[in-house]
């Protein structure tokens, strides 16, 4: 990027604003990317890239307004030649390579990081899914991203093996000598068309950068793709938590309306789910039954589910982050002053420091089942979280035994379980450790009277 310039009004209303990142000419002559920013900024540590997909832009204004919400700051990301970043004299959508987005990824991390966000989620859609996911793997970034989400990401073109075998020659051959030149048949508009409001759908989208006409590929752009999908193929090695989230089922090729409404009618399902696990080693696919090819643009039902589920998926990936910045952010004094009170404890929920911030009553849904606090005043400070679970459930616990305060024997009694936890003593400010119950043990609720001070 050559220079960052002032924040210009967005389409999208008064709530945003866009910045347009210039980059060095390439093939083309001048090239841009754009990253829209909702204005009201949490100033909290995390925050969320959205990348779209192909034939697309970002105008989803409820997306952005389920993370902000939730106290995480928004952004999103035209890529060049998409949406906003589309000039005159462009291709839309053309690339050589799908690295030629990178350096508009690395200029939309450093503008937030210079906004004050130190952990960024990327929510990535379709091929922009595949592009994070590349990028990431090839270390871009790993200082500061804290996970994907991934909806519906473009892993596979689902062109058998042997057959792929002998399309790549010929397509890398045609992306040398001819990258521009087309394939005969447009892609087919009726999915874009479903989701239009000209045409019954739901969303008011501009038909100049997300056609509903139909778009043709062009060989380089898919030799791109399919050079990016034979890495996912051999395998990447992603250490971050992923969420991938896709449709339960695939659309016929000859759908009707209604099917295009309920299923993904763009890839085939069964590749993403199987894909995915290529992606990492800490990989979550949810399959959401009634979703489209973008989950978040399905009919209403659908895509509160998807929502839930993308709510759930963060409360229990980043518990521990975030149940530490609420902890550390009362954390004592060389004075030795406990909390005031439960109610100083859970004023950080709705706040930026915790992602699982929505209604209040979301803190308790973090942990699965009840957490509870304990301080004792001292030097040095010992702060202990205990997790009530289930009978014959265990969690991990340290070299510094097990917690044995009033409250946790007390909680014990009265709930008839046994109460494993972790205890940690360090001089202040305090970072809470939490013993957490294998990834099997889903979260049920963590119980307001169970969240207890005591100085």
């Amino acid at each position: 990027m050559d220079r960052l310039n002032p924040p210009q009004p967005d389409i999208l209303g008064s709530s945003y604003e866009m910045i347009r990142l210039d980059f060095p000419d390439d093939y083309e002559g001048h090239v841009v990317a754009t990253l829209v920013r909702y204005k009201e900024q949490s100033h909290g540590r995390y925050a969320v890239l959205y990348i779209h997909g192909y034939n697309d832009y970002f105008f989803q204004r409820h997306v952005a307004e389920f993370y902000v919400s939730r106290g995480i700051s928004f952004y999103a990301l035209d890529l060049r030649r998409y949406g906003r970043s589309l000039l005159p004299h462009q291709t839309p959508y053309f690339c050589h390579s799908l690295r030629e987005y990178y350096p508009d990824i690395d200029s939309a991390i450093q503008i937030i990081k210079n906004d004050g966000h130190e952990s960024i989620l990327i929510n990535a859609h379709s091929t922009g899914g595949l592009i994070a996911s590349l990028w990431v793997d090839e270390g871009n970034g790993r200082d500061m991203i804290a996970g994907l989400i991934l909806n519906s990401p473009y892993l596979s073109s689902s062109i058998p093996a042997p057959a792929a075998a002998l399309v790549m020659p010929f397509l890398d051959r045609m992306a040398r000598f001819s990258p521009k030149m087309a394939l005969p048949l447009r892609l087919s508009s009726r999915y874009a068309r479903s989701l239009h409001r000209t045409f019954n759908g739901e969303w008011d989208f501009d038909p100049k950068w997300k056609s509903i006409s139909g778009t043709r590929l062009r060989f380089a752009w898919l030799a791109s793709i399919l050079a990016g999908q034979q890495r996912i193929n051999t395998g990447l090695n992603i250490s971050l938590p992923i969420l991938v989230l896709c449709s339960a089922a695939s659309a016929p090729f000859r759908a009707k309306p209604s099917q295009l409404r309920v299923a993904d009618a763009v890839l085939n399902v069964n590749d993403i789910a199987d894909l995915s696990l290529n992606l990492g080693k800490n990989i979550t696919c949810i399959p959401i039954p009634g979703a489209v090819h973008d989950v978040f643009l399905s009919e209403l039902p659908t895509r509160k589910k998807a929502f839930e589920h993308l709510s759930q998926w963060l409360a229990t990936t980043y518990a521990e982050q975030f149940l530490s910045s609420v902890i550390s952010s009362h954390a004592v004094g060389p004075g030795g002053h406990s909390p005031r009170s439960i109610s100083s404890l859970l004023s950080k929920i709705g706040s930026s420091e915790m992602i699982p911030s929505t209604p209040r009553a979301m803190a308790f849904r973090i942990l699965n089942t009840s957490l509870s606090v304990h301080t004792c005043t001292g030097s040095p400070m010992s702060w202990a979280l205990a997790i009530n679970l289930p009978d014959n459930t265990r969690t991990p616990s340290n070299d510094r035994g097990t917690c044995r305060t009033a409250g946790s024997a007390r909680l014990a009694k009265e709930r008839g379980r046994t109460i494993n936890c972790m205890t940690s003593a360090m001089e202040a400010p305090v970072q809470v450790g939490l013993a957490t119950p294998a990834r099997t043990h889903r979260i049920l609720a963590v119980e307001k009277d169970a969240i207890q001070t005591r100085s």
